[in-house]
């Protein structure tokens, strides 16, 4: 302190105390209308250097969010500050702004899911924290075109057509102020065939279907087959050959595998098994009709050559039903005609001799 005449002395500078002078500080308002702006850095340290006298001034907001802060506010949102130079203080009333710290939405590897919401991570501001470790802060950028349907959108500030708002997962510290085109691709089907064990031949169609697993639950999914109906024996491949909708509409939303095993089934129809019929055991001896070789009936074959009438030795064949694409095998698994020996012995004639009188040759 100094013993001056107040009279004297600058006004700004002196400030009368108990009946002597003494130096206060000199008040800095920032400029610029007394509002210190500087952008949102995570902690609760800003710093101001006056440009005239190259005070610094570390300022700490009483709270770390986008917001304004004044200095002496009695409550609410202050900041306190320490300087470099006594000389110089922040006025009461002068603000602290801080603003939102700006990002730009990357373009996201998006895959529909019919959700209307894609979210991307981005990383926010990096600061040390109070042991000297670097922290940055991750913000969840969430992605909300117009529509739920795959397709290519650009970055705007009010929803439209062909457009994608933004949500932010810390709207307070941060804003979205541009974004990459973004591009929501058409899901992949997983297909599952319901399909596990061969079909047995039975002269009727067999049809082996697939469901996409990963459907989303509110779309509608019809799927277009080749060789995935048949009805005779045989190894066959079906395979999905297009996505509609319930109209038989090409879906936009999914796309079918790209590789053929993804999209196609091995399927097979095997052949029914039949019991060769049992060789006839009866003894057949000519009586002058038709006499019948008889084996076992069955619509799965056919016989020939079982009914016969002179005596004599026959073939009597049975053959399996496989025309038209039916499908039978005997049960040792071959197929070959089967022949049989039919045999009609002659009758055995006892000749009749008529007694006579004896004669004398002459």
């Amino acid at each position: 302190n100094y013993d001056l005449n107040a009279t004297a002395l600058d006004p700004d500078g002196v400030t009368p105390a108990d009946g002597t002078t003494g130096i206060a500080p000199k008040a800095m308002d920032f400029g610029n209308g007394g509002n210190l702006s500087r952008t949102y850095n995570g902690t609760t340290a800003y710093t101001y250097t006056d440009p005239v006298s190259g005070t610094v001034f570390t300022i700490t907001p009483s709270g770390k969010d986008a917001d304004v802060y004044t200095c002496g506010a009695p409550s609410g949102n202050s900041f306190s500050f320490t300087t470099s130079d006594d000389n110089y203080t922040i006025a009461d009333g002068s603000t602290l702004t801080i603003t939102k710290y700006a990002l730009t939405v990357p373009a996201g590897n998006f895959v529909y899911d019919g959700s209307k919401t894609y979210p991307v991570e981005v990383n926010g501001v990096t600061y040390q924290d109070d042991t000297g470790t670097d922290v940055t802060e991750k913000v969840t950028i969430t992605c909300v075109p117009d529509s739920r349907d795959a397709g290519t959108y650009t970055f705007a500030s009010v929803t439209g057509a062909g457009k994608y708002i933004v949500g932010l997962s810390d709207s307070k510290n941060y804003e979205v102020t541009d974004g990459a085109k973004q591009t929501i691709k058409a899901r992949t089907a997983v297909l599952t065939w319901d399909y596990s064990t061969p079909f047995i031949y039975d002269g009727r169609n067999h049809t082996v279907t697939a469901t996409v697993t990963n459907r989303v639950p509110e779309d509608t999914i019809s799927l277009t087959y080749s060789d995935n109906t048949k009805s005779a024996a045989g190894s066959y491949k079906a395979a999905v050959t297009a996505l509609v909708d319930g109209n038989n509409k090409a879906l936009t939303n999914y796309v079918l595998p790209t590789e053929a095993a993804m999209k196609t089934l091995d399927w097979v129809i095997e052949p029914e098994k039949v019991d060769k019929p049992a060789p006839d055991g009866n003894v057949f001896t000519y009586n002058g009709s038709n006499q019948t070789y008889s084996l076992t009936q069955d619509s799965r074959y056919t016989i020939t050559g079982n009914v016969r009438k002179d005596a004599g030795e026959y073939d009597v064949t049975v053959k399996l039903n496989n025309a038209s694409g039916n499908g039978y095998i005997w049960a040792d698994g071959s197929t070959d005609d089967l022949t049989y020996t039919f045999v009609i012995a002659p009758r055995q004639v006892t000749p009749f001799v008529k007694s006579v009188t004896g004669r004398e040759y002459n």
